[in-house]
């Protein structure tokens, strides 16, 4: 039993009490006499049991709104009550160590009173239990709670150094990433570098368990936007794309966590995986309105409806312009040097060499939501229009937003055909996807950014389901 687990213990702190003075004898006498109070916290120990024992087949359980229901807060009310009447100053260690934890573990579940009669609970239980796993759990979720992040910290470490834990790992990895937020750059990597391996830690504990999953898939989609290298960054996003779709085929029965899909939804959306991303944000919305992941659908819906339309209809360019624009894209060709040019029909689908360049005239920018990422209409030399999303770059500092020219080279451009329907209606176009900001020219030069400045820009598109998770 993982309650009776937790309680069964060497006693760290015996020099409290003489034990010499309770022989066998004398605590068998003392439980008889006891009887009624210990049957209460047998009672308590039991309920408390059936309560959390799940929480070793699926942490996904441990969600206090799935968990709490009127007639178990009821029957946890009364049991607290009854614990409360063990009252004895005298009673050996292991006695109070048992009623202590039962205790705080009945405050937390019914959820009543301070937060600071919570965090003083779990203290009593672990000064008189240093080995009680789920009390330095609670003692660490109620400083959590409390925003005191640090000591939570401390607590979630000392817990795994008795107990290699699961749900542990999954809390601790999950606190880490919020102490990251604010902290210096080599501060905040370290952190997220923690919480990655912590979040491996419960993977490898038990790789049936769809939570321990999604954690790594927020630890990988976290430690992406912290990092700036382009490349880098890509492949960790992949990761936590592959992560999450295990962590959903894990689940398995046809359904998951509404906020595995939302994340899920969210990683598609960045990527450009449109169909995906409308999908998992259609389950969430009909599963649980409340992450109002319908304003995803429309921002989706909105974005590729404008450029369908404007590309469609050539932005409403007069031919006059057009053949402005061809002008000047065919000059800055000729001045290119030895890169083979390539207009949009001649392109591969997916991601071209970098020998391989694209030339552009910028005809508009298209407002996204989100800011991320920025999205142009452009014509290529053959009159051909499509759209181009730039990541990791503001557009303050896009260069053309400065130069007389409207001409930009793209190389080793990635290339998607967007074919997309929904809801009966279709919405199509060619897109080009530009993640290494290296490889844009204007005027034959390099766009040349602050080191760092891609990272933090790309960070500001990702809004997860939870802020914890």
């Amino acid at each position: 039993m993982v309650v009776n687990q937790c309680l069964s213990r060497r006693w760290a702190d015996e020099s409290e009490d003489d034990e010499d003075e309770w022989t066998s004898e004398a605590m068998e006498e003392l439980k008889e006499g006891l009887y009624p109070e210990m049957e209460s916290l047998r009672s308590v120990e039991a309920f408390l049991e059936d309560l959390l024992g799940g929480e070793s087949r699926s942490s996904w359980g441990e969600d206090e709104k799935e968990n709490r229901n009127e007639a178990k807060v009821k029957r946890a009310r009364d049991l607290l009550a009854e614990v409360e009447t063990l009252t004895r100053q005298e009673l050996p260690i292991e006695i109070r160590a048992r009623k202590a934890a039962a205790r705080a573990l009945l405050l937390q579940y019914v959820g009543d009173g301070k937060p600071t009669d919570l965090e003083d609970a779990f203290a009593e239980a672990v000064k008189l239990d240093p080995d009680n796993l789920r009390c330095w759990n609670g003692a660490a979720k109620a400083l959590w709670k409390k925003g005191d992040l640090h000591s939570a910290q401390l607590c979630y470490k000392k817990s795994l150094e008795n107990s290699r834990d699961k749900l542990t790992y999954q809390n601790l990895s999950m606190l880490q990433r919020q102490l990251a937020k604010g902290k210096k750059q080599e501060e905040n990597r370290r952190l997220i570098l923690e919480s990655l391996s912590n979040a491996k830690s419960a993977v490898a504990l038990d790789v049936q368990d769809s939570h321990s999953w999604y954690v790594l898939g927020n630890a990988y989609l976290v430690l992406a936007f912290s990092t700036d290298g382009s490349e880098e960054r890509d492949q960790l996003v992949d990761k936590s794309l592959k992560t999450y779709k295990h962590a959903m085929k894990v689940h398995g029965n046809g359904t998951c966590s509404v906020d595995l899909q939302f994340n899920y939804g969210v990683v598609c959306k960045y990527l450009e995986r449109h169909l995906e991303a409308l999908e998992a944000f259609d389950y969430c919305e009909r599963v649980e309105p409340e992450l109002q992941a319908g304003d995803e659908i429309g921002e989706i819906i909105h974005k590729l409806s404008q450029l369908t339309t404007l590309i469609g209809t050539k932005c409403g360019v007069k031919v006059k312009r057009v053949s402005k624009m061809q002008e000047d894209i065919l000059a800055a060709e000729r001045r290119g040097g030895s890169r083979q040019f390539l207009p949009l029909s001649s392109l591969k689908v997916g991601q071209n060499p970098d020998g391989v360049a694209l030339t552009c005239s910028l005809v508009c920018m298209v407002s996204v939501k989100s800011q991320v990422p920025l999205m142009y209409i452009c014509m290529d030399s053959h009159g051909s229009f499509f759209a181009l999303a730039i990541y990791g770059l503001e557009e303050s500092k896009m260069p053309v937003s400065h130069s007389k020219t409207r001409v930009l080279q793209i190389c080793g451009p990635c290339l998607k055909d967007v074919d997309v329907t929904w809801q009966g209606k279709r919405l199509t176009f060619s897109s080009i996807r530009v993640n290494r900001l290296k490889s844009l020219l204007v005027d034959g030069k390099p766009v040349v950014i602050e080191e760092g400045s891609s990272s933090s820009k790309g960070a500001s598109s990702i809004v997860v389901a939870t802020t914890t998770s």
